[in-house]
């Protein structure tokens, strides 16, 4: 007699969360508004600010600063564990970190619609979604801490077909056949 057996393996894919800008240093500072990222070295060096979604041009700060929203300031521990809705997509981006990782994805009920990793022990000390560019689509910020003092901002672009109910529909909306 002989016996037969059937593995099967259940394989999830969700596209990645490409990292736009990776920006990191002993006091780094960081704000944004819709549009408009900047950075800048710690309080009192006098090297200029940079636009990393714009390039590696010296970039002045800005006199109204004081309206932007600060990503860094002390850059607190927070929970290992939060999330932040996106408004118009009605998803919501999932952080989890320990010792080791920073995991990030972005969710629609149950389903994983994108994925992604900080590649670097760290802890979240900041975590927002929103227009970071001129360029169409959202962006993760997530500011961090590692050890020596060095704070750092990444910020991961997430893909449009990963918001876009219509883009995952293959009817384009018209139902099924």
């Amino acid at each position: 007699m002989s016996t037969t057996l059937l593995a099967f393996t259940v394989a999830l894919a969700a596209p990645p969360l490409v990292v736009a800008a990776d920006e990191a240093e002993p006091g780094l500072r960081a704000w944004w508004r819709t549009g408009e990222l900047i950075v800048a070295p710690a309080e009192g060096d006098p090297r200029p600010g940079v636009r990393p979604l714009e390039g590696t041009a010296p970039a002045a700060l800005p006199p109204d600063l004081h309206r932007w929203i600060p990503l860094l300031g002390d850059c607190p521990d927070v929970s290992s564990t939060m999330a932040r809705p996106f408004a118009e997509a009605s998803a919501t981006v999932e952080l989890a970190a320990t010792d080791r990782a920073v995991t990030l994805r972005v969710m629609r009920g149950n389903r994983v619609l994108a994925a992604g990793s900080l590649g670097r022990p760290a802890r979240p000390c900041s975590l927002h979604v929103g227009q970071a560019d001129a360029l169409p689509g959202y962006e993760i910020l997530l500011g961090w801490r590692a050890p020596a003092g060095v704070r750092g901002l990444t910020v991961f672009r997430v893909p449009p077909m990963s918001i876009d109910p219509a883009a995952l529909d293959p009817t384009g909306g018209a139902g099924g056949p």
